[in-house]
């Protein structure tokens, strides 16, 4: 059984030992003190007051270095602590109890996997209680924490108390926290006693989709961004608060309305156990409001019926406002707490619920209760999306349809109608990369199961592409595909997970009841399926039979068409054959016929005309150039002879000087003979003094 409930071996983890060795014997209560955030899995140890922290990625580590540290508060809270809740960064964690409030300083991470001051076993963190003159001296006071999501520094921790109001902290620095404002949601249960009674105290509140109040461009300044919290009270009234983000530099006056209208009206305000809400992320916002006796209401937050005629209005989260909004309940699912082994038991328990977000799929989320754990899939947030992103040609074919319906799925289950005793839920998140259920339960036992493995609508990952494809080709369903959609169950609600107490062992009466349960479930869930696929395949049988004879008797047909079309084919091939033939001697005869006619033909055509004045035009161009290259060759002629006569004359002309030029030569050779015959005289008397001037 540990294998197919505990995918990661997380109950082998040596950490989830110490928790299971130190978890008490005597948990009665449902408590939320686990949580998942960048990567490492926080768990809360009741029994030494301390933080444990498991990396997702030293799993995957031999199982002999079990990779978990330890935060120690440096000031351990001194209450009961029931839910612990981690900002986004992964630098805070608000640990809460009935009785009051702390905050732990995360320490840094670094090293190979990230872990705590590079994976020290056991760190000591800052830890201050908030505001605990005035929380621990008001008995159980703290209803809900949660950080706010527009906080600059994401270090404003909200908390809801049971006198009706919503006190803002700001928890950095740790060691001096202070309070920001108090909103107050009405009459306080402590001048008015009977209002508890009544259910006229807030149990539990979540954040809707932030609200652009100005959208002009051009004064960027003014754009102001509302963050609206549903305020849910016992009663099962809602509340709507509207302000911006709050600093420390500014007083922020909220907007209160309520209690919201909710459509169709009710008598009974659709239950007065109201046990917790959460707001789904969707156009418009999908809330859930999960009442103590096991049902859950899926309401729309939009405008209310008296502003609809109002051409402002419309069906996105940027209507909200907070004097004309109201809730439409679309849909209740009511969903076993407990397995009942009597027929006759209407009612098995009765419990706070805690929800929790799924954060891979908007359409789904988790219930964790004392009794077990439940999943519900809702296809009409995914046909809200792909309403919203159609385009305008597409958006008849997109418009939000309840034709299927939300199911609840029982994954877990903790107690029997018979038992006295049952196991809470302790802890519950989910992880990702793979997509993973994390659950800590009061025996210390850990559940880790692949989300893959559960039922998801198909509406829940299609696309307004898609959707419109499957519109328009939904007669294209294969056969395979249809008999696989007749057999999966919607509701698996009766074939839950059985994690009973250990310390109670079920007596052999139990035992039968529960088998006789679960065989009786399975005749009646199972066999009228199978019954049904069985009629429709003998259908489809029946169809695919006359379908064949009905082609094999065409099949017949046209295999005599065929023959004939065959036979008919080679008499035009013949014909055609015969034809060309035929056309080939018709062309050949009418060929000759026009060259004879051509040859015989008495007077020229016009291009014959043309062509003979074009050759006298040539012809006379001829003679012409007859003509100039006769004088032209009489010129050369010419040339050469007076050429032939100059050069005769430069032959026999002599050549003479004059006596007095020929004197001036001989004059100057014998210049030139003297300068020389005194240079070289020169030369010697210079070399004789340099021989003498080398000797001395």
């Amino acid at each position: 059984m540990e294998v197919s409930t505990d995918r990661w071996c997380l109950n082998r983890h040596k950490m989830f030992k110490l928790l299971r060795e130190a978890s008490p014997e005597n948990i009665s209560k449902s408590k939320n003190i686990m949580c998942f955030n960048n990567g490492i899995i926080y768990v809360w140890n009741c029994s030494e007051n301390n933080l444990f922290s498991l990396n997702i990625k030293t799993l995957n580590i031999s199982t002999e270095e079990d990779l978990h540290q330890v935060l120690m508060p440096s000031d351990p809270p001194t209450f009961d602590v029931t839910c612990i809740r981690v900002n986004k960064s992964g630098t805070l964690c608000a640990v809460s109890g009935s009785k009051g409030v702390a905050v732990l300083e995360l320490p840094k991470r670094w090293g190979k996997y990230g872990l705590f001051q590079g994976g020290k076993n056991s760190i000591f963190v800052k830890c201050s209680p908030l505001d605990g003159r005035y929380l621990s001296c008001n008995g159980d006071i703290v209803l809900q924490v949660r950080w706010h999501p527009a906080s600059e520094s994401d270090d404003q921790l909200i908390v809801l108390t049971s006198s009706n109001d919503l006190r803002i902290y700001k928890t950095i620095p740790v060691d001096s926290m202070n309070l920001l404002a108090v909103w107050p949601l009405g009459r306080s249960p402590i001048s008015v006693p009977y209002l508890a009674s009544l259910g006229d105290i807030a149990v539990d509140f979540d954040f809707a989709p932030p609200i652009v109040t100005d959208t002009n461009e051009e004064n960027l300044e003014l754009l102001s961004i509302l963050w609206p919290i549903l305020v849910l009270f016992g009663n099962g009234d809602v509340f709507l608060i509207t302000s911006p983000a709050i600093s420390k530099t500014r007083q922020v006056i909220p907007k209160v309305a309520g209690p919201l209208c909710m459509y169709p009206a009710a008598d009974d305000n659709y239950g007065t156990d109201a046990s917790s809400l959460l707001i789904l992320p969707s156009a418009p916002p999908i809330v859930v409001i999960a009442m103590s006796s096991g049902t859950v209401y899926h309401c729309l937050l939009m405008s209310s019926m008296e502003e609809t005629s109002n051409e402002e209005s419309n069906l996105s989260n940027n209507s909200l406002n907070t004097s004309t909004q109201a809730l439409y309940v679309f849909e209740s699912i009511e969903f076993e707490l407990g397995l009942s082994l009597d027929d006759d038991d209407q009612q098995l328990f009765s419990c706070p619920i805690f929800l929790h977000r799924d954060p891979i799929f908007n359409s789904r989320y988790f219930c964790s209760h004392d009794t077990g754990i439940n999943v519900i899939n809702i296809p009409f947030t995914q046909d809200l999306e792909t309403f919203a992103a159609a385009k305008d040609e597409d958006i008849d074919l997109c418009l939000p349809s309840f034709e299927h319906h939300s199911s609840s799925e029982y994954l877990v289950c903790t107690h029997v109608s018979n038992s006295s005793k049952h196991q809470p839920v302790l802890g519950l998140t989910i992880v990702d990369s793979p997509s993973t259920l994390v659950a800590f339960l009061g025996s210390g036992e850990v559940i880790s199961l692949p989300l893959t493995s559960f039922s998801i609508s198909p509406s829940s990952v299609s696309s307004p592409e898609n959707k419109v494809d499957s519109v328009k080709k939904s007669q294209k369903q294969p056969f395979d595909v249809h008999i696989k959609n007749l057999l999966s169950s919607p509701n698996s609600a009766s074939r839950p997970l059985l994690k009973l107490n250990s310390s109670s062992e079920p007596s052999p009466q139990e035992c039968l009841e529960l088998i006789t349960r679960v065989t009786r479930l399975f005749r009646e869930e199972h066999f009228p399926k199978y019954e049904m696929v069985k009629d429709e395949i003998s259908r489809r049988v029946r169809i695919l039979r006359n379908m064949k004879k009905r082609q094999v008797e065409e099949i017949k047909e046209l295999e005599q068409k065929k023959g004939e079309l065959q036979a008919a084919a080679e008499k035009l091939a013949d014909k055609y054959e015969e034809a060309n033939e035929k056309q080939e001697i018709l062309t050949k005869r009418a060929e000759k016929i026009v060259m004879t006619i051509s040859c015989l033909q008495p007077t020229s055509n016009q291009a014959e005309k043309k062509m003979a004045a074009d050759l006298q035009i040539i012809k006379e161009k001829v003679e012409k150039f007859k003509l100039s290259i006769e004088q032209i060759k009489s010129k050369q002629a010419y040339q050469l002879k007076n050429l032939e006569a100059s050069a005769n004359q430069r032959k026999n002309k002599e050549i003479y000087l004059s006596l007095t030029k020929e004197k001036a030569i001989k004059s100057n050779l014998e210049n030139l003979s003297s300068e020389i015959r005194r240079l070289k005289s020169r030369l010697e008397t210079l070399k004789t003094e340099t021989n003498e001037l080398c000797k001395t």
